[in-house]
């Protein structure tokens, strides 16, 4: 529940997302493709913030079990989740990332 995806990898999603405007057949069709293969990283993260939240509630195995067979069954759930891994990036959900406790004191 504590895996991230590389920060940089958000750009996987943003650069094919905008090269998917033109309407250039084989341009699209190579950004769908990148695309679709970065959106997998961002489900994996959404699983792990899923996780995350599945652990602090102290959620059964049965009942985290259902969960991720809903999830799984349901395509508009996997969108969502897909959703929470890739705004996970900014947002740290689960509260990763390290911040300094003086944001002054990196002043030289």
């Amino acid at each position: 529940n504590e895996w991230t995806a590389p920060d940089l990898a958000v750009w996987g999603i943003i650069i094919p997302g905008f090269l998917l405007i033109p309407d250039q057949p084989v341009l699209r069709q190579a950004a769908g493709n990148i695309l679709g293969a970065v959106a997998v990283v961002y489900l994996f993260q959404g699983l792990a913030v899923l996780s995350h939240i599945f652990a602090r509630l102290n959620f059964s195995p049965f009942f985290r079990a259902a969960g991720y067979v809903i999830i799984a069954l349901q395509p508009f759930l996997l969108i969502g989740l897909w959703a929470v891994g890739l705004f996970d990036t900014w947002a740290d959900f689960r509260k990763l990332r390290n911040k300094p406790d003086n944001p002054d004191a990196n002043v030289n």
